[in-house]
């Protein structure tokens, strides 16, 4: 058959280049710059291309170890003949030889002499040990993923999740100059601390990472030409390569990357923590403590702590999942948990110390300046509505005023109001409204109550009193119903 294709290719008036052409049967030829082997199914970069590439570092080096530079040209020729690789290689072509580009794209021009980076270095020495041991690519590979990955960042924070771990959710907040760097920089950031808070989850695994930042997916297969995102990303490979994870990252859309994005928004308002005093006070009293049981990365006063969120510091996460009596620990719990935190401490006989915040008067802190401006806020928070507005509730602050001047609250805590008093302001209108009832239903006039309850009209009066089951019924009966 082949010399039939031959003859006909002749014929047909083409001529065949004798020393480029193979006209028997192989399991393994080079074409195109590439070994194809179809009895391994492998294909590599044939041996004269990586001596090639070899000798061109080996000259990089020599002229580094005698003039301290090198020629760009001859730095750009290793970078070309490196990327060419790609077909076998993959994209770890492009990105081990970033921060050499990143060299060259320095250079004013090309007969110029130039130094190169420490990391320029760090990559020429990668490619001298692995390029051997990196040449040749199994083309019936078909990977499959152990994990999966959602991330996200906002201006607030970062977040990301593993869809098969419990509690295998990961938040932190950014810090004041973390916050204004750019998009990618923080969505690249994510995937960083994500890594690392799971490390424990992903080693050894291969993972499928979505993210809804198309820079992102770009810069950890190739790396950046912005030496603070290739950084950024080379940390990220390392970190992987530490851990024997294997990253494929795919880009989605925001609309199907929701829980990520909700979870990097989160603000952790009743969050607190204790100074670095207070904690030795507290050692020095009570002796060493093992771990903290509620804290976060910002705050956290001990090496062992539990977190809310996954992080990569914490030893733990959900304290109220572990046991608390085996060790002796510090308790700073969110405000709105207390409750619970003091229930389970007294089931599990737990040993530690417990903090509990007590908010001073805000007012009485005040310099005695500011405190004389404070009845301005009522005026200004009335004059911010719309008269209408300010109509429709002006006869319930009034009765709010009337009783909080009754019971000699001051004018400073009556707008604003302290939640405190108003809870007790709240009950007394219970108590009024369950006292009317039982004035009106043991046949108490209505004048006499409607002016012990100060309302002003039947209209207020009628809704804090309540018929009895007795006299509704009497309406049915006489109509006859």
């Amino acid at each position: 058959m082949a010399n039939s294709i031959k003859n006909d290719l002749i014929a047909s008036g083409f001529v065949p280049n004798v020393e480029k052409s193979q006209w028997e049967p192989v399991q393994k030829i080079e074409f195109l710059g590439a070994c194809l082997d179809s009895k391994d199914f492998t294909i590599s970069i044939p041996k004269k291309r990586i001596d090639k590439a070899v000798n061109t570092m080996l000259e990089i080096e020599n002229s580094i170890r005698q003039h301290r530079r090198v020629h760009v040209k001859k730095v750009a020729s290793f970078v070309g003949q490196v990327i060419s690789m790609s077909i076998v290689v993959g994209n770890l072509c492009q990105f081990m030889t970033r921060y050499l580009s990143i060299d060259i794209s320095l250079a004013p021009n090309w007969s110029y002499f130039i130094k190169l980076s420490t990391q320029s270095l760090e990559q020429l020495s990668f490619w001298k040990k692995n390029l051997t041991e990196i040449n040749c690519r199994h083309l019936n590979h078909n990977p499959s993923y152990t994990k999966i990955i959602y991330t996200d960042a906002s201006t607030i924070g970062y977040s990301g999740y593993e869809v098969n771990t419990p509690n295998g959710m990961v938040h932190g907040a950014w810090g004041i100059e973390e916050a204004v760097k750019s998009s990618t920089w923080r969505e690249l950031m994510a995937v960083f601390k994500v890594l690392k808070a799971l490390s424990i989850v992903l080693a050894s695994n291969r993972v499928k990472w979505f993210t809804d930042n198309q820079g992102v997916c770009s810069i950890i297969e190739k790396g950046s030409m912005k030496t603070e995102l290739q950084d950024l990303a080379f940390k990220i490979h390392s970190f992987c390569v530490k851990y024997s994870i294997i990253v494929d990252i795919q880009w989605i859309p925001r609309e199907k990357n929701q829980i990520a994005d909700y979870l990097s928004k989160i603000i952790e308002r009743d969050d607190w923590g204790l100074s670095p005093f207070i904690i030795n006070l507290i050692i020095d009293k009570w002796g060493t403590i093992d771990i903290d049981w509620f804290a976060s990365p910002h705050n956290a006063k001990l090496p062992v702590f539990y977190s809310r969120f996954w992080n990569e510091f914490c030893a733990g996460v959900d304290a109220f999942s572990a046991n608390w009596n085996e060790k002796f620990g510090l308790f700073v719990p969110p405000v709105t948990l207390l409750t619970r935190v003091l229930s389970k401490m007294l089931k599990e006989n737990a040993r530690g110390i417990i903090v509990i915040p007590c908010f001073s008067d805000d007012i009485e802190e005040l310099p005695e300046v500011l405190a004389e401006k404070v009845p301005l806020i009522p005026e200004l928070l009335v004059s911010a509505r719309a008269d209408s507005t300010t109509k429709s509730y002006m006869n319930a602050f009034q009765r709010w005023r009337f009783w909080a001047s009754s019971n000699s609250v001051g004018e400073e805590d009556i707008l604003p109001a302290k939640p405190f008093i108003f809870a007790l302001y709240l009950c007394s209108l219970v108590q009024s409204a369950s006292g009317a009832t039982s004035a009106a239903n043991n046949g108490i006039k209505d004048r006499l109550f409607k002016r012990h309850g100060r309302w002003k009209s039947d209209k207020a009066k009628d809704g804090y009193i309540k018929d009895s089951l007795k006299e509704r019924l009497l309406v049915s009966q006489t109509l006859g119903i």
